[in-house]
């Protein structure tokens, strides 16, 4: 199993305007409805729009502020899970790339957990975790008990190259050099 998060909209100031579209669009839902929708339920949305069905991978957006105001502010956290297989792996990481074409801006960091590995995944998974936090900022993290590893607060930069080498090591192929 893998999980991907990323922060959406959070604060930063150069985004700010770039979000307002999500944040209109998630008041204007509000005022056409009795039931109002958060901004948290437009994106899942408009992420399931995106993935691709038979995957596997499945978007959730936690909400971090507890009004509406809070969450509307930027207070999410796009969360994709998935079975630890090379499609569901590239859906995933597909998705996060394609954010901004939709009109969804993310942080400039990550955090990718592998967990319930097969033995034969959890050395390859280690190298590459290393390497990419050789080439790019973030922390080694494990799971409770060794069962899983990853890396948090890794730089968004250093996502693209660290998908393509862990969806080799998924395909069982040598990563790129």
């Amino acid at each position: 199993v893998f999980v991907v998060a990323v922060g959406v909209g959070g604060g930063e100031s150069e985004r700010d305007d770039k979000v307002a579209p999500l944040r209109h669009q998630a008041a204007a839902s509000t005022d056409r409805t009795c039931m109002p929708f958060l901004p948290g339920s437009v994106l899942t949305s408009r992420l399931q729009q995106m993935l691709p069905t038979g995957a596997g991978v499945e978007a959730f957006v936690d909400m971090q502020g507890r009004s509406i105001e809070e969450q509307a502010s930027g207070g999410m956290v796009l969360r994709l899970e998935g079975p630890l297989r090379p499609d569901a792996w590239e859906a995933a990481c597909r998705l996060v790339f394609g954010c901004e074409k939709i009109g969804v801006y993310i942080s400039n960091s990550y955090d990718a957990m592998f967990s319930n590995l097969a033995p034969a995944l959890v050395q390859p998974l280690e190298t590459q975790v290393a390497c990419a936090l050789g080439r790019w900022c973030g922390r080694r993290v494990t799971c409770l008990a060794e069962a899983g590893l990853g890396i948090e607060g890794g730089a968004i930069a250093g996502l693209e190259g660290f998908a393509g080498d862990v969806a080799a090591v998924l395909r069982s192929e040598a990563p790129p050099v």
